[in-house]
């Protein structure tokens, strides 16, 4: 079954890697299954207005961007794989570039 609303399971899905999150910590976060989030990730179910919402606000995006009509923003950096002491680097490397 493919999702009505084109791109949606994709753009979920790279939401949530981008923050290096498991479908069960999400679903922890809203207060629901984690195969709830898998079956929005699959496209086999669509998430609620309200829902979609508070997944937006987790992972940092717009509604509009998960309903596929904007560009997600260029302005994040994919830490996935690093140490916290290479996070905590990177850091400390983007205060001094600010400066």
């Amino acid at each position: 079954m493919s999702s009505f609303i084109e791109g949606l399971p994709d753009r979920l899905r790279t939401s949530r890697n981008n923050l290096g999150l498991s479908q069960r910590e999400i679903a922890k976060r809203i207060g629901i299954s984690y195969t709830t989030i898998g079956a929005y990730e699959l496209g086999t179910r669509i998430p609620s207005p309200q829902i979609l919402c508070k997944l937006a606000l987790i992972y940092n995006v717009t509604t509009d961007y998960l309903l596929g009509l904007e560009r997600p923003a260029t302005n994040f950096l994919n830490i996935n794989g690093l140490t916290k002491e290479e996070i905590d680097t990177l850091k400390d490397l983007i205060v001094i570039i600010k400066k």
